[in-house]
């Protein structure tokens, strides 16, 4: 979790340090992310979006494997 958390706060400092001028919409959405892991669980990796392969081992789909 903490990972995730991490990462999308460097991606909000990022977007910030790339563009010079983010929307307010875009930074607020990944801020409320950044505070609720559980939330940025959810978006990086939909529980809908995946299998479990014959090993036990979860397979992302393919909207994880491209956020």
């Amino acid at each position: 979790m903490a990972l995730v958390v991490g990462l999308v706060g460097l991606g909000c400092g990022l977007i910030s340090r790339v563009s010079g001028s983010a929307s307010d919409s875009v930074d607020e959405a990944l801020a409320a992310i950044g505070d609720d892991p559980q939330a940025a669980l959810e978006y990086l990796a939909p529980e809908e979006d995946g299998n479990v392969d014959e090993d036990g081992t979860w397979v992302p789909g393919q909207t994880t494997v491209d956020r």
